[in-house]
């Protein structure tokens, strides 16, 4: 990966909250006068920062990766979570960084020679749809993002029917990728520099992932991901994989960065310390920077200029052990080694031969060999939501709810979050499209969790 430092006042686009509905935001500019190579810095910052901060930091409540010691991130570890709890990281999703990105594929399809911006765009907004129907299912699309006509109460798709979107858009994608000539970004892409090869690994990567998301509820989700990801058509190196770093100033450092400058109160937790400990773990010491007030999330994803992973090679190499021991193949140990090398170099810098070897062997039946490589890749996937999705559709790592945990009418049980309720927002302003009124953590289950 091309490493690129933002130059965007990110300020702006943290501190941008309330809007009308999530279809309008009045301090956006016209987007037929702003250029497209204006448009896609401000998007993938936008999607890095929301999903590197709010939804890295609330989601890891729920994984046991992280526990919060004070004020709001105390009531997120203890499932004390709400619909106004929500309601930041959704209107930032839709009003920044999914209008953006619809605006910047409109556009760039009617500008000539605009294609590579197309696909880019739609690149990110499938993974963008994919973060945030993986949160709360049903989600508004079809009929979203449609502000400027009036629409500002858009209708839900199904979580089914949002997969089926997700796969379009990265089809399409990749039309537009391989189109013969065009504008071709180059600086201003913060996470390529305009490579439009790697934007095609990227998005069969992004394929698998979302392909793999179905296993609980599609029979033939790992055989299409591994057809993906055939051919090498994926990212095949560290070098290829997805991620946006940050700058080397306040105003655009990495989320985590500020997050553990300005609301100190999440740490790492003493459950996941424990793994790393049990295997002498080499990441420790980049997973973790341990001060006198805590154990804080390290140096590998908090200093200033840290990237947000988007799509990793390790994520891409655990993807295929997986499909291969659900789908009977025989190569599945050779996979889910190069993903634990590379989780492993991709953090510390270098290969670990003895770690890979002593953790790297699969045995048992295939539950327990999923369980080998779903823990594996728990590790590798600290601080990034889609462990949440993997623990909702295979159980695995088996989570425990803390013993503080608070039983209320969102989650009566005190069990381990399934779902996040939909935002105030919507049930205020658009609450006859919204699937249901009442805000819970379980019910009614993501199409993916059933």
């Amino acid at each position: 990966m091309k490493k690129i430092y933002s130059v965007l006042l990110l300020s702006v686009l943290i501190t941008s909250c309330d809007f009308g509905s999530l279809n309008v935001d009045p301090n956006n500019p016209n987007p037929n006068v702003v250029p497209l190579a204006l448009m896609l810095p401000s998007a993938q910052a936008s999607y890095a920062y929301n999903i590197g901060g709010r939804g890295s930091w609330n989601i890891g409540m729920f994984t046991n990766h992280l526990p919060g010691i004070n004020a709001q991130p105390q009531d997120f570890s203890n499932y004390n979570y709400t619909e106004s709890d929500c309601d930041g990281l959704w209107r930032d999703m839709y009003a920044t960084t999914n209008i953006t990105l619809r605006q910047l594929i409109d556009k760039a399809d009617k500008t000539t020679g605009g294609k590579y911006y197309a696909g880019i765009g739609k690149v990110l907004l499938a993974s963008s749809l994919g973060t945030m129907t993986s949160f709360w299912g049903d989600i508004p699309y079809s009929d979203a993002l449609k502000g400027s006509t009036g629409n500002i109460t858009p209708k839900y798709d199904t979580q089914q029917a949002i997969y089926s979107s997700i796969q379009g858009l990265l089809d399409e994608a990749i039309a537009d990728l391989g189109t013969a000539s065009g504008i071709s970004p180059a600086g201003d892409d913060l996470i390529y520099g305009g490579d439009l090869g790697l934007w095609v690994r990227a998005a069969y990567s992004l394929k698998a992932r979302y392909l793999m998301h179905q296993t609980k509820s599609n029979p033939n989700a790992a055989q299409s991901a591994l057809i993906a990801l055939s051919g090498a058509k994926g990212i095949t190196s560290i070098a290829q994989q997805a991620q946006l770093a940050f700058g080397i100033n306040q105003t655009d450092a990495n989320p985590w960065y500020q997050l553990n400058r300005q609301r100190p109160d999440v740490r790492v937790s003493s459950s996941f310390i424990a793994i790393l400990n049990s295997l002498s773990d080499p990441r420790s010491s980049r997973y973790i920077d341990q001060r006198s007030s805590g154990s804080f999330v390290g140096l590998k994803f908090s200093s200033i200029d840290s990237p947000v992973p988007i799509i990793t090679f390790a994520e891409v190499k655990f993807i295929e052990a997986e499909a291969l021991i659900r789908t009977g193949g025989t190569v599945a140990k050779a996979a889910f080694q190069a993903a634990s090398d590379a989780a492993i170099t991709d953090v510390t810098g270098s290969s670990n031969a003895a770690y890979v070897t002593a953790n790297g062997t699969l045995s048992g039946t295939q539950a327990q060999q999923l369980s080998q490589i779903l823990t594996q890749k728990y590790i590798a996937l600290f601080t990034q939501s889609e462990s949440w999705v993997d623990y909702r559709r295979t159980g695995v790592p088996m989570l425990t709810p803390p013993s503080t945990v608070i039983k209320n009418e969102a989650n009566p049980n005190g069990e381990v979050p399934r779902r996040l309720p939909y935002p105030i927002s919507e049930r205020l302003f658009n609450a006859a499209n919204i699937p249901t009124q009442s805000p819970s953590l379980q019910t009614p289950r993501l199409w993916i969790d059933n």
